[in-house]
């Protein structure tokens, strides 16, 4: 579907000026068949172009998090906390109980047979992105029984959405239709295989409310380097962890920290990363540039990730708890028990089929070929001047 005016809440993507796209293989679909050259994500450009950059730096970002806690409140009747254990998801979970803000339920989505210890070792040896179930037994759950503990009103909803996947297959057409109804931006199996059931947004949220708002971490600044110049922007692949088809047609699902109704909070997590940079030439390297590839950015943005924990959640994160390296591309080291079950074969060939159809239209310049599964590029906003260094 194309739109003119009015672009999605979650973004939108263009080919063409004055047309956008909520459906990103629609767009680029329509795209491979006029062989654009410029191709893009637009995320509120106008708020973010507009700014006025002399605000920044008046207020803390931990009293912008408790106003985009208490914002939220406000605009719904129960709201759930999507907790992965990271430290975006957590500071948003300690801005809520710090501040006494009424938080309804976390929801967590791990794979039982993880959580029952099928599939790896338990350890902290290993810092891979392969030893992620690891961060069950030594974050997630320690912070879940913490949560039982000091906030009992706060329900707990544990989500296995691994148990109907296991005991069936699915052909082709259905995880093809699937993807496509979920607009997925990637395509990922480990993505694809979370929403596979149709009852998925059912199961998060057993509640008859009027107006059920989720939350997400979504997520840490993005800069880029050029021309000895800090410039800023947004990609649509953080949107994946939100797909939630229903709740998105009804605006009820929340990026926290990426808020166009906030823009004070995103423009100051932004500016305080910039400063950083700027007082600390020597992590300049890191930041994306002209000449990086899509692997490139996605191994800088994984190395800054320790120390922007600091800068942005420095009075909720303990740097020293344990955490794995974040996944590649098609996040098949994240979810290598998924890639390399034998029980879900069937699961993992029809998955590659369809994506094979999917992708069959459209170009080589929209695909990321990775040994697993050919994916759907990500594509970012323009970019949006920060400061000069």
């Amino acid at each position: 579907m194309s739109v003119k005016l009015k672009p999605s809440k979650y973004g939108c993507w263009s080919f063409h000026q004055g047309i956008f796209y909520k459906n990103k293989y629609q767009a680029m679909l329509n795209a491979s068949q006029v062989a654009p050259t410029r191709y893009m994500f637009y995320y509120h450009d106008h708020i973010w172009s507009d700014y006025n950059l002399d605000t920044l730096g008046k207020k803390s970002l931990p009293e912008l998090y408790k106003q985009r806690a208490q914002q939220l409140r406000d605009r719904y009747d129960y709201i759930v906390l999507h907790y992965s254990g990271g430290s975006d998801s957590h500071n948003i979970l300690q801005t809520f109980i710090k501040n006494d803000i009424k938080l309804d339920e976390v929801c967590v989505k791990w794979a039982k047979p993880l959580s029952d210890g099928k599939f790896y070792n338990p350890n902290t040896i290993d810092l891979s992105s392969r030893n992620s179930p690891s961060e069950w037994d030594f974050v997630i759950k320690p912070e879940l029984e913490k949560l039982r503990i000091s906030n009992p009103e706060i329900k707990i909803n544990i989500v296995d959405f691994t148990e109907k996947i296991t005991s069936q297959s699915y052909d082709v057409d259905y995880i093809e239709n699937k993807i496509l109804k979920l607009n997925s931006v990637r395509g990922a199996l480990g993505s694809v295989a979370m929403r596979l059931e149709e009852d998925y947004e059912t199961n998060l949220v057993t509640v008859n409310s009027k107006r059920v708002g989720h939350i997400f971490g979504v997520e840490k600044p993005m800069l880029y380097l050029r021309d000895n110049k800090l410039y800023f922007y947004f990609t649509d692949t953080p949107f994946e962890t939100m797909m939630m088809p229903d709740a998105m047609a009804e605006r009820r699902v929340e990026a926290f920290y990426w808020a166009p109704d906030l823009p004070e909070l995103t423009m100051e997590q932004i500016y305080q990363t910039g400063l950083h940079f700027k007082l600390n030439p020597n992590k300049l390297n890191l930041l994306n540039n002209d000449k990086m590839s899509i692997a490139d950015i996605n191994i800088s943005y994984r190395l800054q990730q320790n120390f922007l924990k600091d800068i942005l959640y420095k009075d909720t994160w303990n740097h020293n708890k344990f955490q794995v390296d974040k996944p590649n591309l098609d996040r098949s080291d994240w979810y290598y028990w998924l890639h390399e079950s034998t029980e879900l074969e069937n699961l993992k060939v029809a998955h590659h089929q369809a994506m094979l159809n999917i992708t069959s239209a459209l170009g080589d310049n929209f695909l990321i070929n990775t040994e697993k599964t050919p994916l759907l590029k990500p594509y970012r906003t323009r970019l949006f001047y920060l400061m000069d260094l």
